[in-house]
């Protein structure tokens, strides 16, 4: 096992993955919003483009599917902004229209900063989608203790100097918030700018999306779409789960 396991270790860092068995790729990768130029690995059988995604700006998402007005503001940032180093002037408005772990971590982030945050949410909870993880009472509950003030069951519908406007989603009447800067976590744009030079041009090797440059979504799907593109590189790619699902059903007989 030893011997076996010492092999594995030469022919990963000899790049050597055919001996191993893996199929033979290439993967292409960019640095996304770093601007790090394309990084080609393996050989010339098939290509992977998993160049991920850019938080979008201009408050685009999925519960007014609409481009917030003021968006364009120099004091707007998104998720990007504040991973890349950015501390936005407080107090600090945060439109979390992504309703799972990403509007939680910024808000903490700033908080952590010294400033005041607000967390607009469509939702009637924080971090809706986190229900399904079993995380969202833990998630609403390390926000309240760290002093976040949450207005729930809100959209933005307009940014402007000094505030923003929010507008309730059961009655509509709308009221100001008054805030410094904005942080918009709404929706992500596929970096697939790469993908579709390549998809352009005349090669005889295939040429695939993989995670968020595919389809933006969450860390596990990417993972698991990198793995798919790995151990089966010239599938076709499809909506549909490429696996059987059991479903349980009891009969009259049994449910007596």
């Amino acid at each position: 096992l030893l011997h076996a396991r010492q092999e594995l270790t030469r022919h990963l860092d000899q790049g050597d993955l055919g001996a191993i068995g893996v199929p033979d790729i290439r993967e292409l990768r960019a640095g996304g919003a770093s601007g790090a130029a394309p990084r080609l690995r393996g050989n010339q059988r098939a290509d992977g483009a998993e160049t991920g995604a850019t938080w979008r700006r201009d408050g685009f998402g999925r519960t007014d599917r609409a481009v917030i007005p003021g968006a364009e503001r120099p004091s707007v940032y998104t998720p990007d902004d504040i991973m890349d180093g950015v501390e936005p002037e407080g107090p600090v408005v945060l439109f979390d229209d992504d309703h799972y772990y990403m509007g939680g971590v910024i808000a903490e982030r700033l908080r952590a900063l010294g400033s005041d945050v607000t967390l607009v949410t469509p939702e009637p909870v924080v971090s809706a989608f986190t229900n399904y993880t079993l995380e969202q009472t833990r998630i609403q509950a390390r926000l309240m203790e760290a002093g976040i003030r949450i207005v729930a069951s809100h959209t933005l519908t307009g940014i402007e100097e000094k505030m923003v406007q929010v507008k309730c989603t059961y009655t509509g009447q709308t009221s100001n918030v008054e805030c410094s800067s904005v942080v918009l976590v709404t929706a992500l744009i596929a970096n697939d700018d790469l993908y579709a030079d390549l998809a352009q041009g005349d090669h005889a090797r295939r040429i695939v999306r993989i995670g968020d440059c595919y389809a933006p979504g969450t860390i596990a799907a990417a993972v698991w779409s990198g793995h798919r593109f790995a151990r089966a590189p010239f599938a076709e790619i499809e909506d549909q789960a490429p696996f059987a699902i059991e479903r349980v059903a009891l009969s009259a007989e049994a449910r007596v």
